[in-house]
């Protein structure tokens, strides 16, 4: 019962359907695990491959050249022996009309007491008709065999070899050799056109071949040792990058790790302080609405109250700012998104920016089919106060800052556009930067921290959204906020815009 159980847990079991055909396989849980290779395990694993499939390339090459060598220098040894021991013997004459026995004789003497032993197996000479004019072996002479591509060669005048497996009608006494190189060799008399005949030198290939076999070991060893040196250079050159780069790698991975929980400590501390902010602003807050709604304040005191209740919105805004700079993402989950009218929204920072003087200088262009968006209204606010409040700040006094709206394919675009100087094209990509300014000297312009744009791109992707800023053509910076704006989006919105219109008449 275990051994079955342990079976099912190994293999796939096919399910069956009611024709009997495969319908589906279960999935199986038996897996194998490789071990995971480190970069240089990687490298000795993957370098080997090219390096055995070079070697045994190299290795199939110098072996066919060991062998043609070999053919090559028997060749050469043939044609010597025909040169210098068998050509002198002989005339046109003989081969043509065979050999006298006293001619046979003479030849046998030369050729037995040097030439036929161990290292030449058999001798022939051929006639152009293709008869054996003169053989070790008696029996062979004056008898016709078939021709040979190797013989039709000789007798053309080139020399020519093959090794023989002993099958041919001629060979049948020399079958005890083994295997033959039969080298032919063409015999040629002083002027004679073509070669009278042949000569064919039967040599035991087993030297031969053991030699080849000999000199390819040795080459082997070499060749080996050759490629190991080459191998083993190779893995101590990336064995010691692959050392440099781990350490690297633990060096940067140490001071990223160094630097966000600096940078976590520093968020903690903007946090608790942002928040510390919050308990006076609300004392302030709620004390400036009591004394406007009780009518406490009269006169001179009217402008400073507005002037504390400006300040209180603007530490307020400072304080959101201080935190979206610090949480980030992680207050995602916060978002209560509604639907909200933009030009609603833009009014409403408008009216909070009198210090700046944005009523006068802010134009809104609101699209005709209205620009209600889902959002979250108090994250919006704040959003929309740093991109217009920047735009006042860097234009000049009196200026207009132009705000347009517009829908586009799944967006909502509130384009803000300022009549300032414009950024450096080099500070540009640093302007989303936390506390970064164009002008960073103690007697610039315009105060503040810095975290202006900052804060307002992470509100906006708080929002699914992003900032960009962009130079216009006419002058200054323009900063666009896109708003995701989707249909499922645009009905919700519609439907909260009836029913609050419903309770407003039912009220």
């Amino acid at each position: 019962m275990g051994g079955s159980l342990h079976l099912k847990r190994l293999v796939a079991m096919p399910i069956l359907d009611r024709n009997g055909e495969k319908d589906r396989v279960v999935s199986s849980r038996f897996a194998v695990r490789l071990p995971r290779l480190s970069l240089l395990g990687k490298f000795a694993v993957v370098s080997l491959i090219p390096i055995v499939l070079l070697g045994l390339v190299l290795a199939r090459t110098l072996q066919v050249q060991i062998r043609n060598q070999a053919l090559t220098s028997a060749r050469q040894l043939a044609a010597l022996v025909a040169r210098l021991d068998i050509q002198p013997q002989l005339t046109p004459d003989d081969l043509s009309q065979g050999l006298t026995p006293e001619r046979l004789q003479r030849l046998n003497e030369v050729l037995h007491a040097g030439l036929v032993g161990e290292e030449i197996a058999r001798v022939k000479i051929w006639s152009r008709d293709l008869h054996v004019v003169y053989s070790d072996d008696p029996e062979l002479i004056g008898h016709a065999f078939p021709s040979s591509d190797e013989l039709e060669e000789a007798l053309d005048g080139r020399v020519a070899s093959e090794v023989s497996d002993l099958t041919k009608e001629e060979n049948v006494g020399d079958r005890s050799y083994g295997k033959l190189l039969e080298v032919y060799v063409p015999l040629t008399f002083p002027g004679e056109p073509a070669p009278a005949g042949a000569f064919e030198l039967y040599l035991p290939y087993r030297p031969i071949e053991a030699a080849i076999a000999r000199d390819s070991d040795r080459l082997y060893l070499v060749l080996l040792g050759g490629l190991a040196l080459l191998y083993a250079a190779l893995f101590r050159i990336v064995a010691t990058a692959s050392r440099r780069l781990r350490r690297q790698a633990d060096r940067e991975l140490r001071l990223a790790n160094e630097e966000r929980d600096l940078a976590l400590r520093k968020a903690a501390v903007i946090a608790t302080v942002s928040h510390e902010f919050r308990t006076p602003l609300t004392i302030i807050e709620g004390v400036s609405k009591t004394l406007e709604r009780q009518d406490l304040v009269a006169g001179a005191g009217r402008s400073m109250l507005d002037s504390l209740r400006t300040a209180s919105h603007r530490l307020d805004d400072l304080v959101e700012a201080l935190l979206a700079a610090a949480e980030g993402m992680e207050r995602e989950a916060q978002v209560q998104r509604r639907s909200v009218v933009l030009s609603d929204v833009i009014h409403a920072v408008i009216d909070r920016l009198s210090s700046l003087d944005a009523g006068a200088r802010v134009r809104v262009m609101a699209i005709p089919d209205g620009d209600a968006v889902m959002s979250d209204p108090a994250l919006l606010k704040p959003l929309l106060r740093h991109i217009i409040e920047n735009a006042l700040k860097f234009s000049p006094p009196g200026s207009a800052v132009d705000i347009a709206i517009a829908r586009t394919s799944g967006e909502v675009e509130v384009r803000v556009r300022d009549r300032g100087p414009g950024i450096d094209p080099e500070f540009l990509e640093r302007a989303f930067d936390p506390f970064t300014q164009g002008d960073q000297s103690t007697t610039r312009a315009n105060r503040g921290l810095g975290i202006g744009l900052f804060a307002a791109r992470k509100i906006a992707e708080l929002l699914g959204g992003r900032v960009e800023l962009r130079r216009h053509p006419g002058g200054g910076m323009e900063a666009i906020l896109h708003l995701p704006d989707s249909n499922e989006d645009r009905s919700l919105g519609a439907a909260d815009i009836d029913a609050a219109d419903a309770a407003a008449v039912g009220s």
